[in-house]
Protein backbone atom coordinates (compact mmCIF):
# COMPACT_ATOMS: atom_id res chain seq x y z
CA UNK A 1 0.00 0.00 0.00
CA UNK A 2 1.12 3.55 -0.77
CA UNK A 3 -0.32 6.96 0.05
CA UNK A 4 -2.15 7.22 -3.27
CA UNK A 5 -4.35 4.29 -2.20
CA UNK A 6 -5.71 6.55 0.53
CA UNK A 7 -5.98 9.74 -1.49
CA UNK A 8 -7.61 7.87 -4.36
CA UNK A 9 -10.44 6.66 -2.13
CA UNK A 10 -13.15 8.81 -0.59
CA UNK A 11 -15.67 8.52 2.24
CA UNK A 12 -16.03 5.17 3.95
CA UNK A 13 -13.89 3.57 1.23
CA UNK A 14 -10.90 5.62 2.39
CA UNK A 15 -11.54 4.65 6.00
CA UNK A 16 -11.65 1.01 4.93
CA UNK A 17 -8.29 1.33 3.18
CA UNK A 18 -6.88 2.77 6.43
CA UNK A 19 -8.25 -0.07 8.56
CA UNK A 20 -6.95 -2.71 6.16
CA UNK A 21 -3.50 -1.10 6.27
CA UNK A 22 -3.57 -1.16 10.08
CA UNK A 23 -4.58 -4.82 10.00
CA UNK A 24 -1.72 -5.76 7.65
CA UNK A 25 0.85 -4.09 9.90
CA UNK A 26 -0.66 -5.32 13.15
CA UNK A 27 2.47 -7.23 14.14
CA UNK A 28 4.35 -3.91 14.15
CA UNK A 29 1.65 -2.08 16.10
CA UNK A 30 1.40 -4.36 19.13
CA UNK A 31 1.17 -3.02 22.67
CA UNK A 32 4.42 -2.39 24.50
CA UNK A 33 5.15 -2.84 28.20
CA UNK A 34 3.54 -1.97 30.52
CA UNK A 35 0.43 -1.38 28.38
CA UNK A 36 -0.07 -5.09 27.69
CA UNK A 37 -0.21 -6.01 31.39
CA UNK A 38 -3.49 -7.25 32.86
CA UNK A 39 -3.66 -4.75 35.72
CA UNK A 40 -2.80 -1.63 33.73
CA UNK A 41 -5.59 0.56 32.40
CA UNK A 42 -4.64 0.71 28.73
CA UNK A 43 -6.17 3.55 26.73
CA UNK A 44 -6.53 3.59 22.97
CA UNK A 45 -7.39 6.60 20.81
CA UNK A 46 -10.20 7.25 18.38
CA UNK A 47 -9.73 9.43 15.31
CA UNK A 48 -12.09 12.07 16.67
CA UNK A 49 -12.14 15.54 18.18
CA UNK A 50 -14.34 18.59 18.52
CA UNK A 51 -12.51 20.84 16.07
CA UNK A 52 -14.03 22.06 12.83
CA UNK A 53 -10.80 21.81 10.84
CA UNK A 54 -11.15 20.45 7.31
CA UNK A 55 -8.32 18.87 5.34
CA UNK A 56 -7.41 21.24 2.52
CA UNK A 57 -4.61 21.57 0.02
CA UNK A 58 -1.97 18.92 0.57
CA UNK A 59 -3.48 17.78 3.88
CA UNK A 60 -5.38 14.49 3.92
CA UNK A 61 -7.73 13.05 6.53
CA UNK A 62 -6.97 9.29 6.43
CA UNK A 63 -10.52 8.46 7.55
CA UNK A 64 -12.13 11.23 5.44
CA UNK A 65 -14.17 12.54 8.37
CA UNK A 66 -15.70 9.21 9.38
CA UNK A 67 -15.38 7.69 12.89
CA UNK A 68 -12.40 5.36 13.11
CA UNK A 69 -9.72 4.18 15.44
CA UNK A 70 -6.74 6.51 15.31
CA UNK A 71 -3.99 5.63 12.82
CA UNK A 72 -1.50 6.11 15.67
CA UNK A 73 -3.14 3.83 18.26
CA UNK A 74 -1.73 0.39 18.98
CA UNK A 75 -3.95 -2.68 18.92
CA UNK A 76 -4.22 -5.56 21.44
CA UNK A 77 -4.41 -8.10 22.74
CA UNK A 78 -2.67 -7.99 26.10
CA UNK A 79 -0.94 -10.51 28.36
CA UNK A 80 -2.41 -13.98 27.81
CA UNK A 81 -4.82 -12.51 25.29
CA UNK A 82 -6.53 -10.24 27.77
CA UNK A 83 -8.80 -7.61 26.21
CA UNK A 84 -6.74 -4.55 25.33
CA UNK A 85 -7.08 -1.65 25.13
CA UNK A 86 -9.34 -1.49 28.18
CA UNK A 87 -11.04 1.68 26.98
CA UNK A 88 -10.88 4.13 24.10
CA UNK A 89 -11.17 7.91 24.20
CA UNK A 90 -10.89 10.79 21.77
CA UNK A 91 -7.31 11.12 20.59
CA UNK A 92 -7.83 13.89 18.06
CA UNK A 93 -7.90 13.64 14.30
CA UNK A 94 -4.50 13.43 12.63
CA UNK A 95 -3.98 14.72 9.08
CA UNK A 96 -0.99 13.81 6.97
CA UNK A 97 0.80 15.76 4.27
CA UNK A 98 0.35 14.28 0.81
CA UNK A 99 3.57 14.50 -1.17
CA UNK A 100 4.04 14.95 -4.90
CA UNK A 101 4.79 11.25 -5.30
CA UNK A 102 3.36 8.11 -3.72
CA UNK A 103 4.71 7.42 -0.23
CA UNK A 104 5.05 4.05 1.48
CA UNK A 105 5.08 5.72 4.91
CA UNK A 106 2.82 8.67 5.64
CA UNK A 107 3.95 11.38 8.05
CA UNK A 108 1.29 12.90 10.24
CA UNK A 109 1.36 16.65 10.62
CA UNK A 110 2.68 17.96 13.93
CA UNK A 111 1.25 20.55 16.32
CA UNK A 112 -1.02 23.15 14.78
CA UNK A 113 -2.81 26.12 16.37
CA UNK A 114 -5.56 25.74 13.76
CA UNK A 115 -6.51 22.11 14.32
CA UNK A 116 -7.54 19.43 13.94
CA UNK A 117 -6.91 17.67 17.23
CA UNK A 118 -7.55 18.23 20.91
CA UNK A 119 -7.01 21.78 22.12
CA UNK A 120 -4.44 22.10 24.90
CA UNK A 121 -2.61 24.93 26.63
CA UNK A 122 0.92 25.67 25.45
CA UNK A 123 3.74 28.01 26.55
CA UNK A 124 3.51 31.75 25.83
CA UNK A 125 3.51 32.57 22.16
CA UNK A 126 0.91 30.07 21.04
CA UNK A 127 -1.19 29.92 24.24
CA UNK A 128 -3.28 27.13 22.72
CA UNK A 129 -2.65 24.50 20.10
CA UNK A 130 -4.09 21.21 18.85
CA UNK A 131 -2.55 17.79 19.45
CA UNK A 132 -3.38 14.19 18.64
CA UNK A 133 -2.32 10.83 20.04
CA UNK A 134 -2.92 8.17 22.65
CA UNK A 135 -1.12 10.18 25.36
CA UNK A 136 -3.89 12.76 25.31
CA UNK A 137 -6.63 10.14 25.34
CA UNK A 138 -4.86 8.60 28.35
CA UNK A 139 -4.75 11.97 30.11
CA UNK A 140 -8.52 12.32 29.71
CA UNK A 141 -9.15 8.84 31.12
CA UNK A 142 -6.65 9.43 33.96
CA UNK A 143 -8.61 12.48 35.06
CA UNK A 144 -11.81 10.45 35.01
CA UNK A 145 -10.13 7.66 37.01
CA UNK A 146 -9.02 10.20 39.63
CA UNK A 147 -12.61 11.38 40.02
CA UNK A 148 -13.80 7.79 40.31
CA UNK A 149 -11.21 7.20 43.03
CA UNK A 150 -13.00 9.78 45.15
CA UNK A 151 -16.36 8.14 44.38
CA UNK A 152 -15.09 4.74 45.51
CA UNK A 153 -13.77 6.26 48.73
CA UNK A 154 -17.13 7.90 49.37
CA UNK A 155 -19.18 4.78 48.59
CA UNK A 156 -16.90 2.61 50.75
CA UNK A 157 -16.75 5.06 53.65
CA UNK A 158 -15.97 3.18 56.84
CA UNK A 159 -14.68 0.14 54.95
CA UNK A 160 -11.00 -0.65 54.76
CA UNK A 161 -10.02 -1.12 51.12
CA UNK A 162 -6.79 -2.59 49.84
CA UNK A 163 -5.04 -0.94 46.89
CA UNK A 164 -6.02 -3.93 44.75
CA UNK A 165 -9.72 -3.59 45.63
CA UNK A 166 -9.66 0.14 45.02
CA UNK A 167 -7.96 -0.29 41.64
CA UNK A 168 -10.41 -3.02 40.60
CA UNK A 169 -13.39 -0.82 41.51
CA UNK A 170 -12.05 2.15 39.52
CA UNK A 171 -11.31 -0.02 36.49
CA UNK A 172 -14.77 -1.58 36.65
CA UNK A 173 -16.47 1.82 36.76
CA UNK A 174 -14.40 3.01 33.80
CA UNK A 175 -15.28 -0.06 31.73
CA UNK A 176 -18.97 0.09 32.62
CA UNK A 177 -19.00 3.64 31.29
CA UNK A 178 -17.97 2.54 27.80
CA UNK A 179 -19.96 1.66 24.69
CA UNK A 180 -19.34 0.36 21.18
CA UNK A 181 -20.44 3.21 18.89
CA UNK A 182 -22.42 1.72 15.98
CA UNK A 183 -20.75 4.02 13.45
CA UNK A 184 -17.17 3.29 14.56
CA UNK A 185 -15.74 0.87 11.98
CA UNK A 186 -13.02 -1.64 12.86
CA UNK A 187 -13.33 -4.51 10.33
CA UNK A 188 -11.11 -6.40 9.38
CA UNK A 189 -9.71 -5.99 12.89
CA UNK A 190 -11.60 -7.82 15.61
CA UNK A 191 -13.38 -5.42 17.99
CA UNK A 192 -11.59 -6.86 21.03
CA UNK A 193 -8.19 -5.70 19.80
CA UNK A 194 -9.40 -2.58 17.99
CA UNK A 195 -11.59 -0.91 20.63
CA UNK A 196 -11.37 -3.29 23.59
CA UNK A 197 -14.30 -2.86 25.96
CA UNK A 198 -15.46 0.25 24.14
CA UNK A 199 -15.25 4.03 23.92
CA UNK A 200 -15.70 6.10 27.07
CA UNK A 201 -19.23 7.51 26.92
CA UNK A 202 -20.24 8.01 30.56
CA UNK A 203 -18.52 9.24 33.69
CA UNK A 204 -19.97 7.56 36.76
CA UNK A 205 -18.27 10.16 38.90
CA UNK A 206 -21.23 12.34 37.88
CA UNK A 207 -23.63 9.85 39.45
CA UNK A 208 -26.27 7.48 38.12
CA UNK A 209 -29.70 7.89 36.59
CA UNK A 210 -32.76 7.67 38.82
CA UNK A 211 -33.39 4.08 37.75
CA UNK A 212 -29.82 2.93 38.45
CA UNK A 213 -28.07 1.90 41.63
CA UNK A 214 -24.49 1.27 42.70
CA UNK A 215 -23.73 -1.46 45.17
CA UNK A 216 -20.40 -1.99 46.86
CA UNK A 217 -19.49 -5.27 48.51
CA UNK A 218 -16.19 -6.49 49.83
Amino acid sequence: MVSTDLTGAVGTNRRQVLLEAIDRRQSERRLLAPAESVNAITVGATHEDGSNAVAQGYLVDPADGYPSISPVTATGSGYRRSIKPDVMAQGGRAFYVDGATAQEVITLRGLSPLGPGLKVATPPGLNETHVAGTSFAAAFVSRQAARLHDVVEEVAAGTSLTRRQRAAAIKALLVHGTAWPPDLAYDPLSPEIAIGNGVVSRDYADGCASNEAVRFSQ
